[in-house]
């Protein structure tokens, strides 16, 4: 999954668009850009963590290095 912040609101993607603000940029899509485009576009990659769902839920994601983590909150 790949995330995005759009006007400070974060955006999750499951999968890439393949048009970006209506662009094609590469024969396969957008989807198939190299990683500096995507980043040049704002669109990282979500490192999903191993959660114990029974004491432990998600909350909000948050970017650092060029990942979007998720933060981890005990129930």
């Amino acid at each position: 999954m790949w995330a995005n912040n759009i006007n400070g609101e974060i955006k999750v993607y499951k999968n890439l668009p393949t048009y970006w603000d209506g662009v094609k940029l590469y024969t396969k899509g957008f989807c198939s850009s190299p990683i500096e485009v995507l980043e040049e576009e704002g669109f990282f990659p979500i490192i999903d963590p191993q959660i114990n769902e029974e004491t432990e839920q998600l909350g909000d994601l948050y970017l650092e290095d060029n990942k979007y983590y998720y933060i981890v909150i005990q129930k």
